[in-house]
């Protein structure tokens, strides 16, 4: 469309607070799921101390490092959105949130292959960025430097949140 309108500066802000409201409640939600799965680890170990058939033991350890994996990945997870939420907070002190919003798609579209298998939480992170793209549709076309700056730095993100998440790991 040649002759769009553009929103107005209050309905986009009101749209990226419900944005950042919403990845806050991912977050939430991804730490619940860690909860759960330590629990069940724990308690998984605490079952695999009293049995005695091999046979069933391999079924327990293949079941438990299957939730170790889950965990692992959804600690980078959560450490990524971490990562994000401050990141774009500190931006929107200097009112860049097009950018921003770029950041939060971008970095969602690589998180996704983290959670595969969790379909509650794979449909808020797909909801989630739809509603970026068509926020970044309200704000035009970001540069194409831009783009490619803001696909760096989601990578820079994940790598960041997997080397935090190792080192709170090892402590």
């Amino acid at each position: 469309m040649i002759f769009r309108r553009r929103r107005d500066k209050y309905s986009i802000r009101l749209k990226y607070v419900r944005l950042l409201y919403d990845l806050k409640h991912l977050q939430n939600r991804i730490k619940v799921y860690i909860a759960r799965l330590e629990d069940r680890v724990e308690r998984l170990r605490i079952k695999m101390k009293e049995l005695n058939d091999d046979k069933v033991r391999r079924e327990y350890v293949k079941l438990l490092n299957t939730y170790m994996n889950l965990v692992s990945k959804l600690k980078v997870v959560d450490t990524a959105l971490e990562h994000l939420m401050l990141r774009v907070e500190t931006l929107s002190l200097l009112d860049s949130i097009s950018l921003q919003v770029g950041m939060i798609k971008s970095l969602l579209s690589r998180v996704r292959g983290y959670v595969k298998g969790l379909p509650d939480v794979e449909l808020i992170i797909e909801d989630l960025i739809e509603r970026a793209t068509e926020l970044m549709g309200d704000f035009g076309n970001i540069k194409i430097e831009l783009n490619v700056n803001i696909e760096d730095e989601a990578r820079k993100i994940i790598e960041a949140a997997s080397a935090t998440y190792k080192r709170r790991n090892e402590t």
